[in-house]
């Protein structure tokens, strides 16, 4: 008796090789840097995803990165998630720390760019101001936890000090800000 995940597996993978027969046509009749091919990539990295089959949902999720980034004007914030999931899929599941280093690079230029058009688009309120700037330190905490992973620690303390600095011009972030002042006092006695 078919138990109902065994059922569910079977339908997901029959959702799999239907979208992938999809885009394959897709690539016949559309430019290979059609951004339909991309959503339709990382549609397929969701169906993955629900399978827990993560080498599908990152080789798909790259292929979308990739054409999203031959955009002649980007939409950034779908660069910054999809960019944010490789990162993470990198970390917990191949523990490729120059590998997710290399997404959060990607990540990072993105949410600098998205945060800094916003702030100047708009007559933002200084709520929307400091949410940009927190995004923006969340932003080198990521790449200097990745550094740190690769033990190079002067990146890392950099990284945390844009933060800091950035943490300092926003209400409320008290915490973080010693958090952050602990994390370099720690990296600079692990480099002694």
């Amino acid at each position: 008796m078919e138990s109902e995940n065994d059922r569910k597996t079977e339908n997901g993978l029959m959702s799999v090789k239907y979208k992938e027969q999809m885009i394959e046509l897709m690539y016949k009749y559309y430019s290979a840097t059609d951004l339909k091919i991309a959503q339709n990539l990382e549609q397929l990295a969701d169906i993955y995803k629900t399978l827990q089959r993560h080498d599908g949902v990152l080789i798909n999720l790259e292929k979308a990165l990739e054409i999203r980034l031959q955009e002649v004007d980007p939409r950034l914030s779908p660069i910054i998630a999809i960019s944010q999931n490789i990162t993470n899929l990198y970390i917990k599941h191949r523990q490729d720390f120059q590998s997710a280093l290399q997404y959060q690079l990607i990540n990072h230029k993105y949410t600098l760019e998205y945060n800094e058009l916003k702030s100047s688009a708009s007559k933002d309120s200084k709520e929307d101001v400091e949410e940009s700037r927190e995004k923006i330190a969340g932003s080198h905490i990521g790449l200097a936890d990745l550094y740190l992973e690769l033990q190079q620690y002067d990146s890392a303390i950099e990284h945390l000090e844009i933060a800091m600095t950035l943490y300092k011009q926003v209400k409320k972030s008290f915490e973080k800000q010693e958090a952050i002042e602990e994390k370099v006092k720690s990296i600079k006695q692990q480099q002694q």
